[in-house]
């Protein structure tokens, strides 16, 4: 064999090994591509941390070899805890939210973080998205059920109070008092909301008289009680609102 037949020989080998090469890296790229495409969340890019894409590609595709060390160990943790109890979890602590007054960050602290190791390993509390949206949720089913209630009452009273917290931020709340067909006393909260703006007795008063609206009371009322600041006295004193009373 003369040197021009063994260099097209060697040509030719190369370019069935550059194709093979070239056929293997596209196939990859097309099964990468594929496997991306099963996936419409974006990733904020990071060049300080991978670990949240990481985290992806173990929880949503199932790679749990791209895990850090101690990623792979919390996943194994959560293993232990069956869906049904994650679930039971997860509402209750939302309800703890909701029910104390805490903070979104107060059951991601260390204390709570590391008893909660030890009563349940592997749970984790929902994150902070999560709550917010669950809490949205649960009031919004509050206000349903609260105006529902509404309808089968007769008679109602109210006790409204205005406060300025250590913010210097004001707030209003209005509560509901009244009999069941029981005559059992019960008592619900109406409104709790920050008051933005200047608390004049006009706008308190057509803030009093918008929350009674919603919740279709205002034929109902037969009493209200506040403190005794000039600005909720003269608001509170309108016709329409029952009789007024100041608390001591």
């Amino acid at each position: 064999m003369n040197e021009d037949d063994q260099g097209n020989d060697n040509d030719h080998q190369n370019t069935i090994t550059s194709n093979n090469v070239n056929s293997e890296e596209g196939q990859r790229r097309q099964r990468s591509d594929s496997t991306a495409s099963n996936t419409t969340e974006v990733f904020k890019a990071n060049d300080s941390s991978d670990t949240n894409l990481r985290r992806h590609l173990a929880y949503v595709h199932n790679l749990n070899q791209f895990l850090y060390p101690s990623q792979l160990q919390n996943r194994k943790k959560a293993s232990l805890i069956s869906t049904k109890l994650k679930q039971q979890l997860d509402k209750a602590a939302i309800d703890a939210i909701s029910v104390d007054g805490r903070s979104f960050g107060d059951l991601g602290k260390e204390g709570i973080t590391k008893f909660l190791n030890l009563s349940n390993p592997g749970y984790r509390v929902p994150n902070r998205k999560t709550m917010r949206r669950q809490l949205e949720l649960s009031y919004k089913n509050y206000r349903k059920e609260l105006k529902k209630q509404m309808t089968y009452i007769s008679n109602i009273s109210l006790t409204c109070d205005v406060w300025k917290s250590s913010t210097r931020a004001y707030y209003i709340c209005i509560t509901g008092h009244f009999y069941n067909e029981k005559s059992q006393l019960e008592s619900y909260i109406l409104c709790f909301r920050r008051f933005l703006g200047s608390h004049t007795a006009v706008r308190l008063r057509r803030f009093l008289f918008n929350e009674i609206q919603k919740l279709g009371i205002h034929e109902k009322m037969t009493s209200i009680t506040t403190d005794n600041s000039k600005d909720i006295c003269i608001a509170a004193s309108t016709v329409g609102f029952g009789n007024l009373f100041s608390c001591l």
